[in-house]
């Protein structure tokens, strides 16, 4: 289903459209550092308690009025800067992540018409640009083990295992945790809707299936146990050739693993919203 595009005056147009160039612009880098940290998931653990040090953690939180601007020009250096470590990858992926969360506050700010024609724009420009690309899976890691990508968490927690969780086992050989702390839990209160509401595309679904870094960044609505529930992608890894997507859902402390199949089927039908700003 496409989208209906708000009608904008040619100023607020021009925002609309430059707002979308550098929501998909930061989207893309964030994708591309997050993709060398994926290759190299058994050192993750390592390169975030080196990047709690060197930087102050919370960079890709939204600061301050007061520390505004020198947040914004320091995250932008650090997406552009050539990176020469793991840990400066990992800082790249977080302020593109910060950078995305800035531009679509300000946008927020100056009209919700505003936004709306920005997201639907960015949509499309991702939807362009993954389906021209050619799938690159992270290969498997070592013993056909993988290692958790979520740096805080020390170990995972086991939970009586209800209808919403999903068949955790893609293949006889391969093992990983059903379920995984989070830091943050969200409510319905930190859940920005679209008004009309804006629903997954199959184009989207198709993409994101090879290309799935993009559901990183939306909180979607849809049909669980025959209740609707508000929830979002916290991380995925790649075991062979499946991917195992960690998803949380409004009101827990723990992000449930859904094979591909399961979790792509919980999109059938959801809408697509934001995380309010902070």
């Amino acid at each position: 289903m496409t989208s209906k595009m708000p009608l904008l005056s040619a100023h607020k147009q021009e925002i609309a459209e430059k707002g979308a160039e550098d929501l998909f612009y930061y989207g893309v880098a964030a994708e591309k550092h997050a993709a060398v940290l994926r290759k190299n998931l058994e050192e993750l653990p390592a390169v975030y308690a080196d990047y709690r040090t060197k930087y102050q953690p919370g960079t890709e939180l939204l600061p301050p009025p007061e520390k505004w601007d020198a947040a914004v020009d320091h995250a932008k250096k650090a997406v552009d800067r050539r990176c020469h470590t793991l840990t400066d990858h990992l800082l790249a992926s977080c302020s593109a992540m910060f950078l995305i969360q800035a531009i679509s506050k300000e946008l927020r700010e100056q009209g919700q018409d505003i936004y709306s024609v920005a997201s639907i724009l960015k949509t499309e420009k991702e939807n362009a640009f993954y389906s021209v690309k050619s799938e690159k899976l992270v290969p498997s890691t070592a013993n056909n083990q993988s290692t958790s990508p979520s740096f805080a968490s020390e170990a995972y927690r086991t939970r009586v295992i209800g209808p919403t969780t999903p068949c955790a086992q893609p293949g006889p050989d391969i093992q990983f945790p059903l379920a995984h702390q989070v830091t943050k839990v969200f409510t319905w209160n930190d859940i920005c809707q679209h008004d009309p509401p804006i629903l997954v595309t199959n184009a989207q679904t198709n993409n994101w299936r090879s290309h799935p870094e993009p559901v990183q960044q939306y909180i979607f609505i849809g049909d669980a146990d025959s209740e609707t529930r508000a929830f979002k992608v916290a991380f995925f890894v790649t075991i062979g050739k499946d991917r195992i997507f960690y998803v949380q859902f409004v009101g827990d402390d723990e992000a449930l693993g859904f094979t591909t199949d399961d979790f792509f089927e919980l999109l059938d039908g959801a809408q697509i919203a934001f995380e309010n700003p902070i």
